[in-house]
């Protein structure tokens, strides 16, 4: 085979070898089918893996996320587990907003899948044997409660294969592309790495890492958007003060501090994109500047958190071929941004990125 094939083939081997799937008996209410189903046929003993309940709704009714709104009421599901085993919680999909009579809720409709990490004994010898009891609020006009129970028995082996589907800062397919932050690196002229900085960012990275399962993953999103948008407002004042401020964006201290937050970020809710960016619109950079140390800063980032990633189940044949069906759309965005940044001034070039930041940091706080 020729060489360059070889990373194709290898490719192409990791999106045919999708994950084996097992699943529950089917509960079937009136307005509600459900079922609980497992990214692993094998599980291994303290390693984690995911099981979600999926629901497929009936047409025109819905049900809730986890803040409903104005009304309504999550579903919740209660585990029985063998002892030493954990269930974490729910991580919940983007939801959809309905506007019924004035009220605001948010839910789901058609089809929901809601997502539990789940890590057996580190002792476990035989099956893992799974229960559930799910509750759910399911609306059209009328409200109605519903229940099911779900058992699930899962062989033990050596090994297993943990894939969620969900990212899960943001409930959609994990996407990053380190080739296309090379790639703008190399178009923007600049490849010398901001070594303070990407440190900082490690620190950050293995500190995000301790955090994971210790701070709820809602919580994390709001602390880190209010964040931002505290930064945000330190840029306006910082664009109207340059003088008196200008060295303490340039101070080691300053860069430590945004790099270890953007480390942070990026591991508990994916978020150092908009960190990154409040922090170089600090420093006043050009615009291919900017793109270049943006690019370069995450290219070294996304490569050392991809064990982190795998070991969480992230990177799996699904979440490849995601990358693969959009990567046309990214070239296509990429040839269309440069001839943007070509033409955009400087003023309006910040501009932009700062409203796009704060629209971020909104959507963090209230996603």
């Amino acid at each position: 085979m020729p060489r360059f094939l070889a990373p194709l083939a290898l490719l192409l081997a990791l999106l045919l070898a999708g994950p084996a799937f097992a699943q529950s008996s089917v509960v079937q209410t009136d307005n509600v089918r459900a079922e609980l189903v497992s990214d692993v046929a094998t599980v291994k003993a303290g390693e984690p893996f995911w099981v979600g309940l999926r629901q497929t709704i009936r047409p025109k009714w819905h049900t809730y996320w986890k803040n409903p709104g104005e009304s309504g009421l999550p579903t919740e599901i209660a585990w029985t587990l063998p002892a030493g085993a954990k269930a974490d919680p729910i991580v919940w999909p983007t939801p959809t907003l309905f506007d019924i009579g004035g009220v605001t809720n948010y839910g789901f409709k058609d089809e929901a899948m809601l997502l539990v990490r789940i890590t057996p004994p580190a002792d476990l010898a035989g099956p893992l044997k799974l229960a559930a009891e799910a509750n759910w609020l399911v609306c059209e006009d009328v409200c109605i409660p519903e229940e099911g129970k779900f058992e699930l028995t899962l062989a033990s082996g050596a090994a297993a294969t943990p894939a969620p589907p969900f990212n899960l800062s943001l409930g959609v397919p994990l996407i990053d592309f380190p080739l296309v932050h090379a790639a703008l690196a190399v178009l923007a002229g600049r490849l010398t790495a901001p070594l303070t900085a990407i440190t900082a960012a490690v620190v950050g990275v293995f500190a995000g890492w301790f955090l994971l399962d210790r701070v709820d993953n809602g919580s994390a999103r709001i602390v880190i958007g209010v964040l931002i948008l505290a930064l945000l407002a330190f840029n306006v004042v910082l664009h109207h003060r340059r003088e008196q401020l200008l060295a303490l964006t340039r101070h080691r201290t300053f860069t430590w501090g945004m790099g270890g937050i953007a480390g942070i970020s990026t591991m508990l809710a994916n978020a150092a994109g908009p960190v990154m960016t409040v922090y170089l619109l600090a420093q006043r950079l050009e615009k291919k500047e900017h793109l270049g140390v943006f690019c370069r800063f995450f290219l070294f980032i996304n490569l050392f958190k991809l064990p982190f990633s795998g070991n969480l189940g992230l990177v799996t044949g699904p979440s490849l071929m995601t990358n693969l069906v959009l990567l046309p759309g990214v070239v296509a965005g990429i040839v269309l941004g440069w001839q943007i940044l070509k033409r955009i001034k400087q003023d309006a070039f910040e501009s932009v990125l700062a409203w796009l930041t704060a629209f971020a940091a909104v959507w963090l706080i209230i996603g």
